[in-house]
């Protein structure tokens, strides 16, 4: 598996978490929320209050 083709999707069912990427760009997630990581992301997952979340992995 090589995580700089992965592409993952996620669907945030309750709880909350910020997603900061190394260039300083932060978001924040709570439930409800569904968002792409891309391909050769770099940063932190920082999780607020417990997630349970969906998320697919696809690998090109």
């Amino acid at each position: 598996m090589c995580w700089d083709t992965a592409w993952e999707y996620i669907y945030v069912h309750e709880g909350r978490a910020v997603l900061t990427g190394d260039d300083g760009e932060r978001l924040e997630f709570k439930a409800g929320d569904s968002f792409i990581i891309r391909p050769g992301f770099t940063g932190e997952w920082r999780v607020l209050e417990t997630i349970r979340k969906d998320y697919v992995i696809l690998f090109r």
